[in-house]
């Protein structure tokens, strides 16, 4: 698990190749966008849960457009057990 503090400008998260079991945690009211480059399977980003994704995934939270601090989380291969939530 990734526990998160309050950004300064846009914070880049970079995961190389795929991802299995990765938790991040941000605090409540940071505002967050998550790409994956391949399938998913087992995702959550904030109240929505995804079973199964084939080819790219793009999700952001409702505060992210036009937010000057925010996390942005790319995975560049495929993802399973994933979750992006606050604290």
């Amino acid at each position: 698990m990734i526990r998160l503090g309050r950004p300064s400008g846009v914070v880049q998260i970079h995961i190389r190749g795929g991802a299995s079991g990765v938790t991040v945690r941000r605090p409540k009211g940071v505002a967050a966008r998550l790409r994956i480059g391949s399938g998913a399977s087992d995702v959550t980003f904030d109240e929505q849960e995804f079973g199964a994704v084939g080819g790219g995934l793009r999700l952001s939270s409702t505060d992210a457009d036009g937010s000057e601090d925010l996390y942005d989380i790319e995975i560049s291969g495929g993802a399973s057990h994933v979750q992006v939530t606050s604290y």
